[in-house]
């Protein structure tokens, strides 16, 4: 975290606002675009909020509770069973860009629906799953399934509105996302 403060100091220059708006402007532009995505006749971007809530809920709960099935269904230590989720980031790395070159060429949202059938097709199978390696197979190819959900998915919340609402857009992302983080272990545990 150090290194990454020292970074942003020294070398991000930050660019200058096109134009001086107040800060009740600000916080007014913010309300206004919080207001339109509930208020507008076409509710995609609510939908939107909502299935990336119940897509970071689903992913986080596995990935809190992952430990204890590796240990006590697969019979196999904590540790290994943390470094078996390696393979879910490494490939979800490996294919950051080309998910983002896929969604170029057939569309965001097919590139999503995709990404989340590879994510529930593996969910299910993974269920069954008693093999480390076969296992260790299929959260390779979650994390290219997850590669091509979240790569996508915050543009295609930009898509939402204008450029000048691009902070507000993300921040109903990341509330989204974040919120989830907190409630998918906690869901888990409770209807588990």
């Amino acid at each position: 975290m150090l290194f990454s403060l020292l970074i942003v100091l020294l070398a991000v220059k930050d660019p200058a606002p096109e134009n001086d708006i107040g800060q009740e402007e600000r916080q007014e532009n913010f309300l206004s675009s919080l207001r339109l995505v509930f208020s507008e006749a076409d509710k995609s971007g609510i939908f939107l909020l909502g299935a990336i809530f119940a897509w970071f809920v689903a992913w986080n709960a596995m990935e809190a509770f992952f430990t204890l099935y590796a240990r006590n269904i697969l019979e196999i230590d904590v540790g290994t069973g943390t470094q078996m989720l390696t393979a879910f980031a490494a490939l979800l790395i490996l294919f950051a860009i080309p998910s983002g070159l896929i969604a170029t060429r057939i569309g965001r949202k097919p590139t999503i629906l995709v990404g989340l059938s590879g994510m529930l097709l593996g969910l299910v199978v993974g269920y069954f799953i008693r093999n480390p390696t076969i296992l260790l197979l299929t959260l390779a190819i979650m994390g290219i399934s997850w590669a091509l959900i979240n790569i996508n998915s915050l543009p295609m919340v930009y898509d939402l509105g204008s450029q000048e609402q691009v902070g507000a857009y993300t921040s109903l992302y990341y509330f989204s996302s974040s919120a989830a983080a907190i409630a998918g272990p906690i869901l888990a545990e409770k209807f588990d």
